[in-house]
């Protein structure tokens, strides 16, 4: 028990409930501002790459595509991204809210081309989650793999330690901004939970943008929007617990 409550304090709010989001967006008015603002510029930069993603892969016949080649997705999300975390925790310093928006733009390019060079080992390794698949099918006699990715030839779920490896060095970029910060968590955390959604987004975007609603764009804007967000309230929640 101890090692289940150590491992919930790691991912959630360690001395405090469950209910610090909502407790937190009762009392404060500032709270609910840089929390709107930061779901606001990571999600639409987020679905602005699910957008060029979709836009690219129903253009080009590929028989693989890999959504960190479209670039214009790292520049969606440094913006929009930058301009609220700098709006929401860095107005009073404008040398630092200037270095965050105008630094972050080559640094998430960066993320976006680094683990290109290591494509094939990330793409071998993120494979041992293919065991969870063979126990699914074997206990339920449910084949999820078609959801695992989107249609035609995009790639998510394959490459979980590739989306892991992005977002681990963006965080460390932004961690140097957060003085009071817990570096450790806040370097880490977020790229875990981008990496977990990186393998449930695309059957959430499945079932509900193609299956339900015969949309494969809005597959695509559903699923990067989850991919995006799961970045955004992580570190959102390691920022602002440190400076409540």
């Amino acid at each position: 028990m101890s090692f289940l409550k150590g491992v919930r304090s790691f991912f959630l709010l360690p001395k405090k409930k469950l209910n610090w989001w909502v407790s937190n967006w009762r009392k404060s008015k500032e709270f609910r501002k840089q929390l709107v603002a930061v779901v606001l510029g990571f999600g639409i930069g987020g679905m602005l790459w699910g957008f060029h993603c979709y836009d690219w892969v129903t253009s080009h016949n590929e028989a693989f595509t890999n959504p960190f080649s479209i670039i214009l997705g790292a520049f969606w999300i440094s913006i929009f991204g930058g301009l609220a975390l700098a709006f929401s925790f860095l107005r009073e310093k404008r040398k630092e809210f200037l270095l965050l928006i105008f630094l972050g733009i080559p640094v998430w390019v960066l993320a976006f081309v680094m683990p290109g060079i290591f494509n094939e080992w990330l793409y071998i390794l993120s494979a041992i989650i293919s065991l969870i698949y063979i126990v699914i099918f074997y206990l339920f006699k449910v084949n999820i793999t078609p959801l695992l990715n989107l249609k035609p030839s995009l790639v998510i779920a394959g490459i979980w330690l590739e989306f892991l490896f992005t977002f681990l060095l963006v965080a460390i970029f932004y961690s140097f901004f957060f003085k009071k910060s817990s570096k450790l968590k806040l370097i880490l955390i977020p790229p875990i939970w981008v990496a977990i959604f990186a393998i449930i987004s695309p059957i959430i975007g499945n079932l509900i943008g193609f299956y339900l609603f015969h949309s494969l764009l809005l597959a695509y804007l559903l699923t990067f929007l989850l991919i995006s967000l799961s970045f955004a309230l992580s570190l959102f929640k390691e920022i602002k617990y440190e400076k409540s």
